[in-house]
């Protein structure tokens, strides 16, 4: 049973990408994750990949909108095992997603993901590719939309 525990697990490497102004140390350390999320393009300028307790997980921002002087900025998270597969998300879960509101100086929003996928389609030494899609807040007004979301992502560390 997955535990929400991947931003605990995620937090030393995320110092780097402190939801702050852009700078030189947020970095994708070579891998990419994209997405259309709320109908409009999503682009990870800053992505920490490890190891969690139960699998492998990943945080991506998408710091666009703080370079165009936007707040807050959006981001993406995931906890999922570190096989090839198909993992259900919501419900009876097989892995966690989530999307986040990041304003500066405070605590993200962050919504859990209640119905939805993520795919693992490779897996190579600490290199993992995939695509994903879900949705947030159904029948609420917390509802978020993301889809067509593709990642190719190198876990950092050991």
């Amino acid at each position: 049973m997955l535990r929400p525990a991947l931003l605990l697990c995620l937090l030393p490497l995320l110092a780097a990408c402190d939801g702050g102004s852009p700078d030189s140390t947020c970095t994708t350390n070579g891998g990419s994750v994209t997405a259309t999320v709320d109908g409009r393009p999503f682009t990870a300028t800053c992505i920490t990949a490890a190891r969690t307790d139960d699998g492998v997980g990943f945080v991506a921002d998408d710091r666009s909108d703080i370079t165009a002087g936007l707040f807050p900025h959006r981001e993406l998270s995931f906890d999922m095992p570190s096989t090839v597969g198909t993992y259900r998300l919501g419900g009876q879960a097989s892995a966690l997603a989530y999307f986040s509101l990041v304003p500066p100086n405070s605590a993200p929003a962050r919504f859990a993901a209640d119905s939805g996928s993520v795919v693992i389609e490779s897996v190579s030494g600490r290199r993992y590719r995939g695509r994903f899609t879900f949705r947030t807040g159904a029948n609420t007004s917390n509802l978020h939309t993301v889809s067509q979301g593709l990642f190719d992502v190198t876990l950092q560390g050991n």
